[in-house]
């Protein structure tokens, strides 16, 4: 005959022993590892940096003006969609700022850096160029194709900030 603690040892055995699957008590999206976003990518690369244990400054400072970049690019757009653009009274601005930004566009790619980054740098060099192509453009062309050209120039700098994005988060 047993005792009632023998028996209690065998209950407990009994109890231990059960094997209990937690996947399969959990529902289905909670075991699933949830997706990162091109957002969390963002913030890892801020956090990270290139040096890997923190942010530098001049990885913060490039993806800041990346962003402003790209909102500029995208007020551009705005301006040339609305149809508020129109040839200035004297067009020598316009050529000045768009020997501007070739200059700075060649300035960028010719500069010297690690084959890590060189995608980066010939997005960021020939984006600048062919935005200082376009808006050089504008003066020279007809009144009508104005909208057309800020619209692309634009157009360009947005896609340089997402690409600048990608080739970042690509690299972590």
């Amino acid at each position: 005959m047993m005792t009632g603690h023998a028996s209690m040892r065998r209950q407990r055995k009994a109890i231990v022993a059960l094997p209990i699957n937690v996947k399969r008590m959990l529902p289905l999206r909670q075991v699933r590892k949830p997706r990162t976003t091109l957002l969390a990518h963002l913030v890892m690369i801020m956090s990270s940096g290139l040096s890997g244990a923190m942010a530098t400054p001049l990885n913060l400072f490039r993806l800041l003006s990346e962003f402003i970049l790209l909102l500029l690019g995208a007020l551009l757009m705005l301006l040339a969609l609305t149809r508020r653009v129109g040839l200035p009274a004297r067009p020598a601005a316009l050529i000045f700022l768009g020997v501007l930004f070739v200059y700075w566009g060649v300035r960028a790619w010719l500069r010297r850096e690690p084959d890590i980054t060189r995608a980066q740098t010939h997005l960021r060099g020939g984006s600048l160029v062919l935005v200082g192509l376009f808006v050089l453009a504008i003066p020279v062309s007809p009144l009508r194709y104005a909208n057309l050209l800020l619209g692309i120039a634009g157009a360009v700098l947005v896609l340089r900030g997402l690409g600048s994005a990608l080739l970042s988060v690509k690299k972590v």
